[in-house]
């Protein structure tokens, strides 16, 4: 445990886990204090399993630190990870705000939109005979699939370098 590492005991769990300013959690089990192991869940954000009478309930590791360490004068019910960083939960990375100020943090709203440009772009699939040439274009998969070609089979030579149906494929940028 680090130095200005600070322990608070986690509500409704008084004397059997404590949360740390540094985000860690630990128990108290067989006379000691015990480090309680997290994980990531699938959007990344750390996770712990506590237990009371029984009950097991998994807790989110950055709201247990937001509720032991810092005040919520306006009742916010998101927190913000400062640096877009999901585990780091470190208690001066975290801040209560709103979804909607949540949202508008950091980069997410510039990656939405690299990301919605990106869907907007127009590929073709070229075909190419074994010396190279190109033997016919395809604007979209719908013509594939008419003249008899396994899209799926086409992804997966383009992605590997391989043939399919004789030819080898390329996916190109309309420009």
């Amino acid at each position: 445990m680090e130095e200005n590492e600070i322990w608070k005991d986690i509500e409704y769990y008084n004397g059997i886990y404590k949360i740390s300013s540094l985000g860690n959690v630990i128990r108290f089990k067989a006379n000691r204090w015990v480090r309680v192991k997290s994980w990531k869940n699938t959007n990344g954000y750390n996770q712990v399993s506590l237990s009371r009478n029984g009950a097991r309930e998994v807790r989110l590791v950055h709201r247990l630190v937001a509720n032991a360490f810092i005040p919520n004068p306006n009742n916010y019910s998101c927190i913000n990870h400062i640096d877009e960083v999901r585990d780091n939960n470190i208690v001066s990375n975290l801040e209560w705000c709103t979804y909607k100020m949540n949202d508008n943090h950091g980069t997410r709203n510039e990656k939405i939109k690299r990301s919605a440009e990106f869907c907007h772009l127009k590929y073709y699939y070229s075909k190419y005979d074994e010396n190279g040439r190109l033997v016919k274009k395809y604007d979209t998969v719908r013509q594939l699939r008419k003249d008899g070609h396994n899209v799926r089979n086409i992804r997966t030579s383009i992605r590997k370098g391989w043939k399919s149906n004789g030819f080898y494929w390329k996916k190109e940028l309309i420009n």
